[in-house]
């Protein structure tokens, strides 16, 4: 044994070879000793060599073979990429709250400042209420007590908690979806972007018309007032990505290679690139044409009358601009990906746009003899609220459809189905 030359190898499988000169024993985990019985130093080089090229083998095949197991890895790369969605919506969200937060006024009359200059004048069923310079009706006053009520505001946070579980549940579809390969990691990143809209909108929006309130203060620019905007525009980038070909391959599997499972796993592997940063910053930025802001200087400039304190009609030109491009940007891509349940999802988002639309301002087109009753403006709220989830719900859903159909005719199997669940 006097030839005998030892090496410690680290692999994750078995592999043996006998023969007459060598053995050879590589144990996963294991540190063994290659004991060769020869004096033939070229028969001792190509031991060295095979010992070699099992070993990368061995590495190889294990990696792969961990990288296949679908409940661990493919999940956790699914989960990579929604996580990533995850941090690069909730920037900006943040940001935008922030910027709200920054322009919040003392509130004029407090409540208990209303309680005391209120002067009432009923007759009959005809009340007025007056402050000071300011005439309120009953029905005013009637219903801001109502809407103040402890019922209404449970009522209020549990609407507002809608959008956060809407979020949340389609946020677990897209991870199953990619566990069982109807959608690559990527494709999970790009639809997750309004599922995590959804999810920070819902505690946003109880800090906006609740706790802020209750506190004292007014809002100058409300939080989803201006998120309205980036949150259509985004349809826009969503289905550029459907569309784009220029992808790097890897984006358009749902296997990830040993190689590259590292890289997978890590969050900086997803990003929007410079278009859809762009589209994003525009959208965001278009608040300006208010007729608060920049809009109150350039409408009237054109011979377009823009009132100052008013949001119209410079706010209505830039959400009715980003709506219209996000709608034709979902026909366009209904058509090129087109199936029965993408076609029914976009007609149930369209529904739940027509409807948050028309109740935005639905009191300018109702008699005051029922936009005047105490439990117009609550009614009114939970309609809008139940009206812009649908359209959440099956936007996401409609940009899915067709994210699996085009996995579908990348992969080249058109037998596979196209629902997650």
């Amino acid at each position: 044994m006097d030839d005998q030359k030892g090496s410690n190898y680290d692999v994750y499988s078995l592999y043996e070879e006998k023969d007459k000169t060598n053995k050879l024993l590589i144990d996963a985990g294991s540190k063994h000793d290659r004991t060769i019985e020869s004096d033939d130093k070229e028969t001792n080089d190509n031991n060295y060599d095979l010992v070699a090229v099992t070993v990368k083998n061995a590495e190889s095949e294990m990696a792969k073979s961990a990288t296949n197991k679908v409940p661990f890895s493919v999940l956790s790369n699914g989960l990579t990429a929604l996580l990533a969605g995850g941090y690069h919506v909730a920037i900006p969200t943040l940001l935008m709250f922030a910027g709200c937060v920054c322009l919040l006024t003392k509130s004029d009359v407090t409540a208990d400042n209303l309680n005391h200059t209120l002067g009432f004048n009923c007759t009959g069923h005809n009340c007025n209420v007056s402050s000071g310079d300011s005439n309120l009706t009953v029905w005013q006053s009637v219903s801001s007590t109502a809407a103040d009520s402890p019922l209404w505001t449970i009522l209020k946070i549990l609407g507002s908690l809608i959008y956060t579980v809407n979020g949340i549940v389609n946020l677990k579809l897209l991870a199953t979806g990619v566990k069982k390969d109807l959608l690559t990691p990527h494709m999970a990143y790009i639809n997750s972007y309004m599922c995590w809209s959804a999810v920070i909108f819902g505690p946003l929006q109880i800090l906006t018309d609740i706790a802020v309130p209750a506190l004292g203060y007014d809002w100058t620019l409300r939080f989803d007032y201006w998120y309205t905007l980036p949150n259509f525009a985004w349809a826009v980038e969503w289905g550029w990505q459907l569309l784009d070909k220029n992808k790097e391959k890897a984006k358009n599997s749902g296997k990830v290679s040993p190689r590259s499972a590292s890289a997978a796993a890590k969050m900086s592997s997803y990003r929007l690139g410079m278009r859809g940063l762009l589209i994003m910053v525009v959208s965001i930025a278009s608040i300006a044409f208010d007729c608060r802001y920049l809009g109150g200087v350039l409408f009237p400039a054109v011979g377009v009358q823009c009132d100052a304190g008013s949001r119209h009609p410079g706010y209505d030109v830039a959400f009715i601009t980003q709506a219209i491009a996000a709608i034709g940007m979902a026909v366009y891509c209904l058509i090129r990906h087109r199936s029965p349940k993408a076609l029914a999802a976009f007609v149930m988002f369209v529904v739940g746009f027509v409807g948050f639309v028309v109740l935005q301002d639905l009191e300018h087109h109702l008699s005051p003899a029922l936009t005047e009753q105490h439990w117009f403006e609550s009614l009114k709220e939970i309609g809008i609220k139940v009206c812009d989830n649908t359209q959440i719900n099956f936007s996401i859903w409609f940009f899915v459809y067709m994210f699996q159909h085009k996995h579908k005719r990348n992969r080249g199997d058109t037998d596979r189905g196209d629902t997650v669940v």
